[in-house]
């Protein structure tokens, strides 16, 4: 995938840039991915790829900074998660 292609386009494997920038261990283009907003949970698609995320190719190749950055990610993204439930359902509970 050549560095023109958007963060969501995908190779013939079902890649993503993010799943090639971990795979190499390119942290700083991990970074850059993430902040645009990229999903670090992010799966390959198609018959070959058996629905691999980012975090699974940074494993392998034994790329811990990229791990650190996708869990971190991952992590924070769940806490948001959890943190607009929680206001949800408190909002929810105070009009009632």
């Amino acid at each position: 995938m050549g560095s023109n292609c958007s963060g969501d386009d995908r190779d013939d494997r079902g890649w993503t840039n993010l799943h090639v920038g971990a795979r190499k261990g390119d942290l700083k283009e991990v970074k850059r991915l993430l902040d645009e907003g990229m999903d670090a949970n992010v799966a390959t698609l198609g018959p070959k790829s058996h629905g691999l995320t980012p975090l699974h190719l940074a494993a392998k190749g034994g790329h811990i900074k990229v791990m650190d950055e996708l869990a971190w990610c991952q992590y924070r993204c769940s806490d948001q998660r959890r943190m607009w439930l929680y206001v949800t359902i408190s909002f929810f509970f105070h009009i009632i």
